[in-house]
């Protein structure tokens, strides 16, 4: 590394260098995963009939597909839940061709507590269905 300063590679080394790393590693591992299948339980009892979703086998996102007769667009439902004090990513910015991402969502399970992602969940869910009925 070119870049960075002497003082910042030595204390990466340290780190790289102790031996309670592989530890530390195998703690955030079980952590991330507790996190990433509670948010998952949660999505089951939100977003069951509404989103079609894979458990993801690494990173920090579940990405939602919603089932909607008529596509939505998202980006229409970040003001609302934002609004109520929730966020996400809307999926179709993330889409080369931001047409076939309607409809998709990207949501981060590595953050919230399990309280938070309880409430923001179902607002998100409550926000979904109202979209899918004035949709019809």
């Amino acid at each position: 590394d070119l870049h960075s300063n002497r003082i910042s590679q030595w204390l990466i080394l340290q780190q790289l260098r102790d031996p309670g790393r592989e530890a530390r590693l195998d703690k955030l591992r079980d952590d991330y995963r507790a996190k990433r299948d509670h948010f998952n339980d949660c999505l089951k009892r939100t977003f069951a009939q509404s989103a079609t979703w894979q458990v993801p086998p690494g990173g920090l996102f579940f990405w939602l597909r919603l089932n909607s007769e008529q596509p939505i667009d998202t980006r229409t439902l970040l003001a609302p839940a934002i609004e109520r004090s929730v966020a996400f990513m809307p999926g179709e910015p993330f889409f080369a061709d931001e047409d076939t991402g309607i409809g998709t969502m990207r949501l981060n399970f590595s953050h919230a507590s399990h309280h938070d992602v309880e409430r923001g969940l179902a607002v998100l869910a409550e926000l979904v269905q109202e979209q899918m009925i004035a949709a019809r």
